[in-house]
């Protein structure tokens, strides 16, 4: 008899902002977020005792339209799914989507100029490719949000450390 895996509900404090870049180019939006190295617990190590993973990734979307200065100001919703916003997190030996649904643009300084913040929610799919740590468990989708502080730099941005906020539902 197959039992259904465990649903785990996915760590999110641990994928913290150690740094990042927002980049408009060619008419799409590149946004790349270095997370600080974390642990995740690795079942299939050792059976009879919790072993940590240390996992090293990052998240990268990227979307086209509207420009920065049709953006800046702007709260945006996204449909689900939308195939003009791409985003991923390689993360146990797989890539999972990244479903942005809402980014707010409301202080974003464009063309960069100033210092300034955009934060988004999003969902992180883990359970497209399956994100399994040990016998029966596996990781359920997430929802979380970040609220990034932006500095210009360039025909761009660089992004500073943040933490994770989970949303209900997670």
């Amino acid at each position: 008899m197959n039992e259904k895996p465990h649903k785990k509900v996915f760590p999110v404090e641990l994928l913290r902002v150690k740094d990042g870049s927002l980049r408009f180019a060619h008419g799409s939006w590149h946004l790349t977020l270095e997370l600080e190295k974390f642990d995740l617990p690795n079942c299939f190590e050792n059976e009879f005792a919790e072993v940590y993973q240390a996992i090293e990734t990052n998240i990268r979307i990227e979307f086209s339209d509207p420009s920065p200065e049709q953006m800046a100001g702007r709260i945006i919703q996204f449909d689900l799914p939308n195939e003009e916003l791409e985003g991923s997190m390689y993360l146990g030996h797989a890539h999972h989507p990244i479903d942005i649904f809402e980014l707010d643009a409301s202080t974003l300084d464009a063309p960069p100029s100033k210092p300034c913040s955009i934060s988004f929610k999003a969902k992180i799919v883990l359970t497209h490719e399956g994100l399994d740590y040990g016998p029966g468990v596996e990781y359920d989708d997430c929802l979380i949000a970040y609220k990034l502080q932006l500095t210009p730099e360039g025909e761009g941005w660089l992004i500073g450390p943040a933490d994770p906020m989970p949303l209900a539902g997670s």
